[in-house]
């Protein structure tokens, strides 16, 4: 795709997800880390061309907006390619590079310098939370096509909550509602309960570590029992009974403070790839946590 071809296509929310200010912020906090991938790739001791010599990669503006594009819309690797007039498989490309340097650089959030990247950086990030602060949780479920291998796989992905087959992933949310962590299901599942997927990673972990509270719905019922900070999870109403004044107050104030979560989950979810995943289960923990990043980065 030449400069003049991309110069009729410019970053809005409605193409990419983003505003012109917005896309060159990405374009100032990425373009360092292009920089170093590719210092590394041309540094490398098995390599016989000259550094610079062979063809030039498409600018890095062009491949961002390619690929923002591609996870904005939600849309086939073919039907962006039809957009920009490229090949598919730079589309993958560029894709699969702009989602390795989200997750590389982190997710911005309150009161620390740097981003979080991995989970010990959000496990450091816990222990300095104030003692009031709390962290809200909650599965989602990711539609994608029913999958092949016959009646035991699609079974294995058919969630009876959204009935259809899904992908399922943990989000997690400071007491503000801003998605700070993503985890996908382990074993890529539409029908796991989310406690049960919660139990099967590596996030359980951190969370059982940090004695900050936790908040979520009646699907974490017993996680208090696994974490070493108080779980606040809506009180059940037992067959025959009604709920007293007290149960009812307090179900209605956590509701009241839950609902960040689920607006929190709209937001990623304004990324049309994280409404229809097309690809394998195993490539949704990497796009969930670099839709985090980008929410992080446009907020």
């Amino acid at each position: 795709m030449s400069d003049s071809v991309s110069v009729k296509l410019r970053p809005s929310r409605a193409l990419c997800g983003t505003t012109p200010d917005e896309f060159g912020d990405l374009l100032t906090r990425l373009a360092p880390l292009v920089e170093a991938a590719r210092d590394k790739r041309l540094d490398r001791p098995d390599r016989q061309r000259a550094r610079g010599a062979g063809a030039q990669p498409t600018a890095f503006r062009i491949r961002l907006l390619v690929a923002l594009t591609h996870l904005r819309l939600g849309t086939s690797l073919r039907e962006t390619a039809s957009i920009f007039d490229i090949d598919e498989k730079s589309v993958r490309n560029w894709r699969n590079e702009l989602e390795s340097l989200l997750v590389q650089h982190g997710v911005v959030v309150a009161d620390r310098a740097e981003p979080v990247r991995t989970l010990a950086d959000l496990a450091e990030w816990l222990k300095d939370r104030p003692d009031d602060d709390y962290l809200i949780i909650d599965g989602t479920n990711i539609a994608r096509p029913r999958p092949g291998g016959g009646w035991p796989a699609q079974r294995a992905a058919w969630s009876t909550k959204s009935r259809n087959h899904a992908v399922k992933g943990t989000l997690v949310c400071d007491s503000a509602g801003n998605p700070v962590w993503f985890e996908a299901n382990p074993s890529g599942e539409g029908r796991t309960h989310d406690i049960a997927m919660l139990r099967s990673g590596t996030l359980i972990g951190v969370l059982a570590l940090s004695a900050i509270a936790i908040l979520g719905d009646q699907g974490y019922q017993g996680l208090d029992e696994e974490v070493a900070g108080d779980v606040y999870v809506p009180t059940r109403r037992r067959p025959g009974k009604k709920l007293n004044r007290d149960e009812s107050l307090y179900n209605h104030g956590l509701a009241q403070a839950r609902i960040r979560v689920e607006h929190g989950i709209r937001r990623v979810k304004r990324w049309g790839a994280m409404r229809q995943h097309r690809r394998h289960p195993d490539t949704l923990d990497r796009l969930g946590q670099a839709t985090v990043v980008l929410d992080s980065l446009t907020r």
